[in-house]
């Protein structure tokens, strides 16, 4: 993956707007940690818990038996955009009114399609599965990083926008990485050809 290699940056973020992936300078350098609600889904998965296990209650056995099963569904994902959108149309009567968008659905199961996103106590594994597809890449980037601030004096810059105190998880995950690099290297230390020991010259990090 050349981004996870070669790219300076990286997007953390758990805003679900997609907003970042509009743009060709984020597009694979991003992660959602939240998903995004301009992707749909197959909700299929949304019965079952994340090992596997059937939800229990009458609504959860009538929604999983009432569909075909395919595995082409954990696959299939549909992107939006603002043709989706409600469009306003004229009635009979010359008032203007709004014309719904149809029912998206999965073209496998036939289910009805569901954001991207991840809710509260979520189990679908076909959001998830994209989730840590997007935690994965980051991660390795991020490990790439650390060997570079460590190994070769580059410097690392944690810059937070926008992290609120409501929902902290991307300020949590700057601090993180910022206490990772700093332990790192403070207990780094290079063996000399004469048995001593030096400190490693390394890249200035900032948050």
């Amino acid at each position: 993956d050349l981004s996870i290699h070669s790219s300076p940056w990286w997007v953390y973020s758990s805003n679900v707007d997609g907003l970042f992936g509009s743009f060709d300078s984020f597009k694979n350098t991003t992660c959602e940690i939240h998903g995004r609600a301009s992707e749909f889904r197959c909700s299929k998965a949304v019965g079952y818990t994340t090992d596997g296990q059937e939800r229990h209650g009458t609504m959860w056995k009538k929604w999983n038996s009432s569909a075909i099963d395919t595995d082409h569904c954990d696959g299939w994902i549909l992107s939006i955009n603002s043709s989706f959108a409600m469009q306003p149309t004229m009635s009979q009567n010359n008032q203007k009114c709004c014309k719904e968008p149809p029912l998206l659905k999965c073209p496998n199961c036939l289910r009805c399609a569901r954001p991207n996103v991840l809710l509260f106590h979520d189990s679908d594994t076909n959001v998830l599965r994209s989730i840590d597809k997007q935690r994965e890449r980051y991660q390795q980037w991020e490990a790439r990083v650390e060997e570079d601030v460590l190994l070769h004096g580059e410097n690392l810059v944690v810059l937070e926008l926008g992290c609120g105190m409501n929902v902290p998880a991307v300020r949590e995950e700057g601090e993180e990485v910022l206490r990772d690099v700093l332990t790192r290297i403070k207990g780094q230390a290079v063996s000399e050809p004469d048995g001593n020991s030096r400190r490693r010259e390394c890249g200035n990090v900032s948050l």
